[in-house]
């Protein structure tokens, strides 16, 4: 007979696994709690490849992978104000808050249990440096981005905004202008300028203006190393669209098309990627058919949003229209 006061391997091993999971959502609901004393509304919570949305009132459940996001909370922001007064301290160090919290309760109770306690010491202590030392795209990177200038305060700002403008059907033309200014050199230093850059890109799709959106993207794409893994898929695949529209014979065309097919994420069926290869398909490939074919099993394919579905259905008319 095994005693619960002595530690046992395969019990811990066992343990690691709900304490991991546990750990991702408390940290996720941390981000949610604080938000809410901070002002912001519930909009997302993701935990793995599941997400529920809030829309008109009503929680939806969707089911697709994001590279990298173990969990995510996604809350709407407080109208923006200033820099120095908005509230986004508390909501980016919520989830870590609370890790801490279960770490140092699980550190108490571990005499009573110490194989599944230690389970919880280690995953919580994980799961504090992933997300309380800055590094590629985690809370603490984007608190140091944030607190760093008004500049990343603002983009902070506009990331949340977007996402619940997108969630309530909006599409990017119908948004505020501020939304998309020019920062010149302010945006890139971070992945926060990285996103913005690719915000005004799409923007400009949706506006038809393909070679602006060209002109804006090169450039990101020649810097693609010094960009985050999830955004360099956003970018390939937003430029050759765009390409495949104005400049179809270009030969980095080529170049483009392989790192997309390259990614896992590009084939996950998401109303983006069909809209890529279905461009692809047909105005590079001048394989109609077979782009009609995946154009008209675009009911099959999700998007994260309301209005992203509809943005993405405008571009594929465009390649229909072609």
């Amino acid at each position: 007979m095994t005693n619960k006061n002595q530690f046992n391997f395969p019990i811990f091993i066992v343990s690691l696994i709900g304490a991991w999971y546990c750990h991702i959502v408390c940290h996720e609901a941390g981000h949610a709690v604080f938000g809410l004393i901070s002002g912001y509304h519930f909009l997302s919570f993701r935990i793995g490849s599941w997400v529920a949305t809030k829309s008109d009132g009503k929680i939806k459940l969707n089911h697709f992978k994001v590279p990298g996001i173990l969990g995510q909370c996604l809350m709407i922001p407080p109208k923006f104000t200033t820099a120095k007064n908005y509230p986004f301290r508390r909501y980016l160090l919520g989830g870590v808050i609370i890790n801490i919290i279960i770490t140092g309760v699980s550190i108490l109770l571990y005499p009573s249990a110490p194989s599944v306690w230690s389970a919880f010491i280690f995953c919580g202590l994980m799961f504090i440096v992933l997300n309380g030392i800055p590094y590629s795209f985690n809370d603490a990177m984007s608190f140091k981005i944030a607190q760093k200038s008004e500049t990343g305060t603002w983009l902070l700002y506009v990331q949340l905004a977007v996402n619940a403008e997108l969630n309530q059907g909006l599409t990017l033309i119908e948004m505020p202008a501020e939304f998309f200014k020019d920062l010149g050199n302010d945006v890139q230093t971070s992945y926060f300028g990285t996103w913005q850059e690719t915000l005004r890109a799409q923007q400009m799709l949706e506006n038809q203006d393909y070679n602006s959106a060209i002109d804006l993207l090169v450039p990101l794409w020649e810097h693609k190393n010094q960009i985050i893994p999830l955004i360099q898929l956003t970018i390939a695949g937003d430029l050759l669209f765009a390409r495949c529209l104005v400049d179809p014979q270009n030969p980095q065309n080529q170049e483009l098309w392989k790192f997309c097919n390259k990614q896992k994420s590009f084939k996950q069926k998401l109303l983006g990627n069909l809209r890529v290869k279905a461009a692809y398909l047909a105005l590079i490939e001048n394989d109609v058919p077979a782009a009609e074919q995946l154009m008209n099993s675009a009911d099959q394919f999700i998007s994260p949003s309301r209005g992203e579905k509809i943005f993405e259905e405008k571009l594929i008319s465009a390649i229909k229209n072609a």
